[in-house]
């Protein structure tokens, strides 16, 4: 009699196949190898599957099913070296989910009836590959995030109306680690108010800055980090009232946002420009 080989157990006419999200360009690939019941063995090879930098679900699959029962004793997802996943090689920037499925292969759009049982999900990145019996929650309970810069190029963004500086996109989460927000007042004369809101996904301000003071043609900062511990107005070297506050210092999930805006309402035509810097963490389904 066969001793018990250790693994998942997989069925007959069962297959392995799996989804993943990132948040930029990269190829995935991976192998899992299984031992059936009558002693051959077998290896699933997960196809090579470009994901895109929009942080949608991609199914990945191996195009196999199980000749008959056995189990699945070892294996592994993970990215494909070349320069073209440079960018995706921080951790917390791709998440992967593999497991064998009940019912029949993913079809083209990735959606995948049901899985079974699960093999491995957590977050892939180079050097280290997502194996067999990995368990990782997505999101700042796991690990690390990926740092990521989000500029905004200068636009109009005056009066308060205001402009969106930053806002967390779908299927993530972000944690700020600081930013800049440069605010450059027209030729109209009036004395702006320039100020920060963060904002929950329903566009509600939970923190704001001061207001700083901002004459025609002056420029102006808005500083904050996590470990700024006050709000006052300050002198950064430029000719307008500047602005340093402190900002949330836990992760903030999907379509939370930065938003500028001018209470005293002087110009639109005032511009913005920004530099922040992100931890973050791709989340499915978030």
């Amino acid at each position: 009699m066969r001793e018990f080989p250790g693994g998942v157990r997989i069925y007959q006419g069962e297959t392995i196949a799996g989804q993943g999200w990132a948040n930029a360009a990269i190829s995935l690939t991976g192998q899992f190898r299984i031992l059936y019941d009558d002693g051959t063995e077998d290896v699933f090879s997960i196809d090579r599957t470009a994901l895109g930098a929009s942080r949608t679900r991609t199914g990945i699959s191996s195009r196999r099913v199980a000749k008959t029962d056995g189990w699945v004793n070892s294996g592994s997802v993970w990215q494909v070296p070349g320069a073209t996943n440079s960018a995706a090689g921080n951790r917390g920037a791709c998440y992967v989910q593999v497991g064998i499925l009940a019912g029949a292969p993913a079809d083209s759009t990735g959606i995948f009836p049901e899985i079974r049982v699960q093999l491995a999900r957590g977050y892939c990145y180079l050097g280290h590959p997502v194996a067999l019996g990995e368990n990782v929650e997505p999101g700042p309970s796991g690990g690390s995030g990926a740092i990521r810069e989000v500029s905004l190029a200068t636009v109009a963004g005056g009066g308060t109306a205001g402009i969106v500086i930053a806002v967390v996109p779908t299927n993530a989460m972000w944690r700020f680690m600081g930013g800049l927000i440069t605010f450059t007042a027209s030729a109209t004369v009036g004395t702006r108010q320039p100020r920060i809101q963060f904002r929950d996904n329903a566009g509600n301000a939970y923190q704001i800055s001061p207001r700083g003071s901002v004459t025609a043609t002056q420029q102006s900062l808005i500083e904050f980090a996590p470990n700024l511990t006050s709000e006052l107005t300050v002198g950064l070297g430029l000719g307008g009232g500047a602005v340093e506050t402190p900002c949330p210092d836990h992760a903030i999930i999907s379509a939370y946002d930065v938003f500028f805006n001018d209470p005293a309402n002087i110009d639109v035509a005032d511009t913005v420009a920004a530099e922040i810097s992100v931890e973050e963490w791709v989340i499915p389904g978030l």
